[in-house]
């Protein structure tokens, strides 16, 4: 897909695709009109069981491998229902980013409805923490709840998932605060070097040309 295409695709508002292959409860390849060629595509906000699922850094003492392999049936059930729902159907799309192994994360609609709440609903896949800053939270979060209540899907190992949720969610935060305390480091580092530069310069020209670093960026770099 030619970049001009690939800027297109993000600025638009909804597209019609077809769903010609299906990797995983939430990860598609699809076709669109026009010129475009086959794209992935992974519905965003959305935790979904993996067929052969593996441990974060740090969950060896938490997740036992009999409780991997009960969750790894949940990613083969997801992937079937995924199938059976979306294979070489048409569907609409939106897209917001690209992730970092090139595929696009959007919405994908299945008859006018978010496919993601169609998961969400029947147990086949659990909300992101980061899920809280899409404007469908609301709506993915009552989806869920069903599956939960019902212990449908992957709820029917709940205690795991919670366990598991919690732990991510954690050292996600673990791993922003190690990057946001960085950062504040560098910072404080290069205002100290700038201080002693203007000390050991005081007839120079007060600016702040004299001196090149990166400057803070604050805390707005959340991944």
């Amino acid at each position: 897909m030619s970049l001009k295409n690939t800027s297109q695709l993000l600025k638009a508002k909804k597209l019609k695709a077809t769903v010609e292959k299906v990797f995983s409860g939430s990860r598609y390849k699809i076709t669109l009109p026009n010129d475009y060629l086959g794209v992935f595509f992974s519905v965003s906000g959305l935790n979904v069981p993996q067929n052969q699922p593996k441990r974060m850094k740090g969950e060896e003492d938490l997740i036992s491998d009999e409780e991997l392999s009960k969750l790894a049936v949940y990613g083969k059930k997801a992937m079937i229902f995924a199938i059976e729902k979306l294979a070489l159907k048409s569907v609409e799309i939106t897209v917001d980013e690209l992730d970092k192994s090139g595929a696009f994360l959007g919405r994908l609609y299945l008859n006018g409805k978010d496919f993601a709440c169609t998961l969400l609903e029947n147990g086949c896949a659990t909300l992101r923490d980061n899920a809280k800053k899409m404007s469908e939270h609301t709506e993915y979060e009552n989806a869920e709840k069903i599956a939960k209540n019902k212990k449908l899907g992957i709820w029917e190992q709940a205690e795991i998932i919670e366990k598991r949720n919690k732990f991510q969610a954690e050292e996600r935060q673990r791993k922003y605060e190690e990057r946001a305390a960085e950062r504040q480091k560098r910072y404080e580092e290069r205002q100290a070097q700038r201080a002693q530069y203007k000390k050991d310069h005081p007839a120079e020209d007060d600016s702040d040309e004299e001196y090149e670093g990166e400057e803070y960026e604050g805390e707005g770099y959340e991944e």
